[in-house]
């Protein structure tokens, strides 16, 4: 399906909020708004013997601190698997030596054209945090879960991050 017109009606350096119009063969036209995002992400499984690295921050959607994997947005030109080792290093404090893509993930589809690559990160060596400026101001910090706990941390609602739960499942399914 194909958009008549397409204009962007708001833009910030995160998204834009686009504006879509479809016409039917009656000639009756259907506006769709969603967000597109000029970078896709990241999500990062980091496990060390039998532990998988978290993160904690608060998230200015929700009004609340959120439990999710290591992540965030792929620098322009950047490569998706460079990005992976980037966050790890950056929000986690670890440096992999190996990194295995794990899937592609859309989370939330009806609503914004944002992708996100999952990887499985492995044989860590311990570096410190680099931590830019708001993820300081959001009180990002890092913690060791066992693959039981964060079941237990999904099953009582403490993890709601639909990019965390989505890579949890490839995690879960694989055989990685």
């Amino acid at each position: 399906m194909k958009a008549e017109k397409t204009s962007v009606e708001y833009s910030n350096p995160y998204f834009d909020i686009v504006k879509k119009v479809f016409k039917s063969e009656a000639g009756k036209e259907y506006y769709y708004y969603m967000l597109e995002a000029p970078h896709d992400f990241v999500v990062v499984i980091a496990k060390k013997g039998d532990k998988i690295l978290m993160t904690n921050q608060f998230r200015v959607p929700i009004n609340c601190k959120s439990n999710e994997f290591v992540g965030g947005f792929i620098n322009e030109g950047e490569r998706f698997e460079d990005a992976a080792i980037r966050e790890l290093r950056e929000e986690g404090g670890y440096i992999a030596n190996v990194v295995t893509y794990m899937g592609k993930i859309c989370p939330a589809v009806g609503k914004s054209s944002s992708r996100g690559y999952l990887y499985l990160a492995t044989c860590l060596e311990q570096t410190e945090t680099d931590y830019d400026e708001f993820e300081t101001f959001v009180g990002l910090e890092s913690f060791w879960k066992s693959e039981d706990e964060i079941g237990e941390m999904i099953r009582n609602g403490e993890i709601i991050d639909s990019a965390t739960l989505a890579a949890w499942c490839i995690y879960m399914e694989g055989d990685l």
